[in-house]
């Protein structure tokens, strides 16, 4: 299978490529703005493409030339708290980027899958969990918003140019290269020695649904191959909780510092998740990395790589 993955350089990409590069007889092409030499360790088995902001000509050549099966979109703004700060940059690294690219497969690869990685945040708060794909979205960020508009793009090309596509709504992903969101802000305040106390927002009660990277990359490549479905949570299915993450960077990053809930979430964050993820288990996905040894990763990775 021939993959072009955009946004290659980014913690999503640059864990798709090296799992896609590692099946036999795929060949990855990764996109990014990413600088060669610091990504040349991670990327195995990938033709690289690095230095590169879409929209690019070199992209345009590179869709005509390389003739993908498939395109895995990772490229894009990905903070919620940054996209209520700059909701139009965040609408032009998102939205319009995402127009660019399926205008591209349009015009030189038009027989290409277009993979979307979008986001559970298009949820906002349901009333209900666990979240089914059919579920009203009610985005509350500007980041949800624009995954909704990319999602009608997404489903504007396939029905008035027949291109194929899945759109994967994502939840709460984490795992070594992550260097943002809760677990990296946690970790940071975890082990600065110049703090005596930790902060969290929210009361502990809010949930997530987390998944793993690798499993994130698991996942895309199963749907790579079937067009049984074009809208699929990508999550693991279990509610946890914020309090269970911070007990668990307690015990493995050695904290002894107090934590203090401040009782209140960021604007655009919402309070409880749990996918359903009966298409995905389906389509045989499995966990392969379960949240305890994947946190356990990714404090070490943390401390060689961030404390080191």
């Amino acid at each position: 299978m021939k993959y072009l993955v955009t946004g290659a350089g980014g913690f999503i990409g640059s864990h798709v490529c090296d799992y896609l590069s590692s099946k036999q007889d795929n060949d990855v092409v990764a996109v990014g703005r990413f600088i060669l030499d610091k990504k040349s360790n991670e990327l195995q088995n990938v033709s690289i493409l690095a230095g590169m902001t879409l929209p690019d000509v070199r992209f345009e050549e590179l869709i005509k030339k390389n003739k993908p099966d498939v395109l895995v979109h990772c490229a894009g703004m990905a903070s919620v708290q940054k996209s209520m700060e700059l909701p139009y940059t965040d609408f032009q690294r998102n939205v319009d980027l995402c127009a660019y690219t399926l205008d591209m497969l349009r015009f030189y690869a038009p027989k290409c899958k277009f993979i979307f990685l979008s986001s559970a945040a298009v949820y906002g708060n349901p009333t209900t969990l666990p979240i089914e794909e059919y579920c009203i979205n009610a985005p509350i960020s500007a980041y949800a918003f624009h995954k909704q508009m990319c999602e009608t793009l997404v489903r504007e090309y396939s029905e008035l140019f027949g291109i194929r596509y899945a759109i994967l709504r994502v939840f709460s992903v984490y795992g070594e290269r992550l260097n943002k969101q809760i677990l990296f802000d946690l970790s940071n305040k975890m082990t600065c020695p110049t703090l005596d106390e930790v902060t969290v927002f929210g009361t502990g009660n809010e949930s997530r649904d987390f998944i793993h990277v690798k499993d994130v990359a698991q996942a895309i490549e199963r749907v790579s191959s079937i067009d049984e479905y074009s809208i699929v949570n990508v999550a693991n299915g279990e509610q946890v909780y914020i309090s269970e993450i911070v007990n668990l960077l307690v015990k493995y990053l050695r904290c002894k510092k107090e934590i203090n809930y401040t009782g209140v979430l960021n604007s655009g964050d919402p309070v409880n998740w749990q996918a359903d993820i009966s298409k995905l288990v389906s389509i045989k996905y499995k966990q392969s990395i379960g949240l305890d040894q994947g946190i356990l990763d990714y404090c070490n990775w943390f401390l060689s790589q961030v404390r080191g």
